[in-house]
C-alpha cells in the first residue's frame, strides 16, 4: 500500500499558512499588501506530489487549518505524520499562539511520534523585539518531542531559506523560484517516508 504523507499546517491568523502551501504547489503567491482582500481560511485540504531526498515523488496531503481555531480537531492530530507550526516573526503573539497549539496538540495526540516543525514566516519585516532566538532554542530543547525550527521569507519574487544544523549540515539558498519551500517540504516528507533514528535539531538566523 502506497503511503500518503499527511502534513497539518497551523498557526495564528494572517501568518501566511495558505501562502506557504499555495506557493509551494501552484506558485501563485502575489507580492504586496493584500490583508483586506484575503478571505480567512476555515479549513482546506491540498494534494501534492512532493520530491523526497531519495529522488521519488511522494503523495502528500496537506491540511490548512484556519487561524481562528484555538484547538485542532483530534482527527487531524491523530492522522498527521508532521505538523508545521507557523508564526509571524514580526508578531510575538503569533509565536505564543503556536507554542500554545503545541501544548494542546500534545494533550490530544495518541502515543505515537509526530514530526513537529516550527516555521517563522515574513522575515522581510522588522522582527518583534519580544521574539528571542535563544528563548526559542531553549523552548525547543525543553520540549520532549522531536521539534525542528525553520525560518524563511516570501519576499518580492524571492524566497530566502536558511537553516543551520548543530551537526554541521548547513544550507543557504537564494532563489527566484519555489525551490526554498520545496526543500523544506522535501526534508519533511523524506523524514516521514523514511524516518531517521538520528535526532536533528535545526535553528536558523537570517
Amino acid at each position: 500500500m502506497v503511503k500518503i504523507a499527511k502534513i497539518v499546517v497551523c498557526g495564528a491568523s494572517q501568518v501566511g499558512k495558505t501562502a506557504i502551501i499555495e506557493h509551494l504547489i501552484y506558485g501563485n503567491h502575489v507580492i504586496g499588501p493584500r490583508e483586506f482582500d484575503v478571505i480567512p481560511t476555515i479549513e482546506d485540504t491540498y494534494s501534492a506530489l512532493i520530491d523526497s531526498d531519495r529522488g521519488t515523488k511522494e503523495k502528500t496531503r496537506i491540511y490548512d487549518i484556519g487561524g481562528h481555531n484555538r484547538f485542532i480537531e483530534r482527527h487531524f492530530i491523530n492522522c498527521a505524520d508532521a505538523i508545521i507550526l507557523v508564526y509571524d516573526v514580526s508578531n510575538a503573539e503569533s509565536l505564543s499562539y503556536a507554542q500554545g497549539l503545541k501544548i494542546e496538540i500534545d494533550k490530544s495526540k495518541e502515543k505515537r511520534d509526530i514530526l513537529f516543525v516550527l516555521c517563522g514566516n515574513k522575515n522581510d519585516k522588522i522582527k518583534d523585539e519580544k521574539i528571542d532566538s535563544k528563548d526559542i532554542a531553549q523552548w525547543i530543547l525543553r520540549d520532549k518531542s522531536t521539534l525542528f525550527y525553520f525560518i524563511y521569507v516570501i519576499f518580492i519574487y524571492l524566497l530566502l531559506f536558511k537553516c543551520f544544523c548543530l551537526i554541521v549540515n548547513h544550507f543557504e539558498l537564494n532563489v527566484k523560484d519555489r525551490l526554498a519551500l520545496a526543500n523544506m517540504f522535501c526534508w519533511i516528507v523524506s523524514r516521514i517516508v523514511q524516518p531517521s533514528k538520528t535526532l536533528l535539531y535545526y535553528t536558523s538566523e537570517v
